[in-house]
């Protein structure tokens, strides 16, 4: 039996902004978290790391959550 690769594929949700614009702090954004949970917060850090830009996004009284940029919804108009 030969090793045949996994021809999964898993479709990102599309970011509201252009891969060449940044986020800012203060920025309102919808993100998409793990279980399907989606929230609207506001960025409270951006972090530059090796395997790509994180944010730092607070959505509740005491609730934090640090997501890749592919899980910023793109905006419904």
């Amino acid at each position: 039996m030969k090793n045949v690769p996994c021809e999964r594929y898993i479709p990102r949700v599309p970011t509201s902004k252009n891969p060449d614009e940044s986020f800012n702090v203060g920025d309102r954004v919808t993100v998409s978290l793990p279980a399907g949970r989606v929230v609207e917060g506001v960025v409270k850090a951006v972090i530059n790391r090796t395997n790509g830009v994180r944010l730092q996004v607070d959505y509740g009284k005491h609730e934090t959550a640090l997501v890749y940029v592919w899980q910023v919804r793109a905006a419904e108009i």
